[in-house]
């Protein structure tokens, strides 16, 4: 942060597991001995007044993982949270992330996504799951009568998101659709 001298990140100001090495959002405040110090609960000083709009892309860091969401701190400035729902991937504290904004709550807080509109990311989803299929001897092991929680576990996809990849590949003619399976088409 530019001083001469460490400023130390208490034990219990830490939000999970830190490494020597790892880079995590803090701020700073003056402890009750008058020293500069650091602190990974971050909430307090994140603000909701942003002037961003739906659907803009932005950038933020991942400062606190709980059941309901990804709580990313956008710009590391302003409250933003990837629903459960949205949130397909693991995260970890301290990770950069890049989201689309799905709404601007009243309270003025941010609901994030990391994937783009369903129709910019069909192309990229429908990639996915080709790559998957030439790698796996033509077999996709799946069909769009799997279980939402076993393609989000195994492609981290939503169900919605799989089939409207299945479907783009259908059309396209690279794919054949069997009773226990997806396959290339030969």
């Amino acid at each position: 942060i530019g001083l001469e001298k460490d400023v130390l990140l208490p034990f219990k100001q830490m939000e999970g597991q830190v490494a020597k090495g790892d880079e995590v959002l803090c701020a700073l405040y003056v402890d009750r001995t008058q020293r500069l110090a650091a602190t990974m609960r971050v909430y307090p000083y994140l603000k909701a007044n942003t002037q961003y709009k739906k659907d803009e892309e932005v950038r933020g860091t991942v400062y606190e993982i709980q059941n309901m969401g990804v709580f990313v701190a956008v710009d590391d400035t302003y409250f933003g949270l990837i629903p459960k729902n949205e949130s397909f991937e693991q995260y970890h504290i301290g990770e950069t992330v890049h989201a689309r904004i799905l709404r601007v709550r009243e309270d003025g807080k941010l609901d994030l996504s990391p994937r783009k509109k369903a129709y910019l990311q069909l192309n990229q989803d429908a990639e996915v799951l080709y790559e998957r299929m030439q790698k796996n001897g033509g077999n996709l092991g799946a069909t769009d009568h799997s279980s939402p929680e076993f393609i989000k576990k195994k492609f981290g996809l939503s169900k919605n998101a799989f089939k409207r990849a299945i479907g783009h590949l259908l059309k396209e003619g690279k794919i054949v659709l069997l009773e226990e399976d997806i396959v290339l088409k030969k």
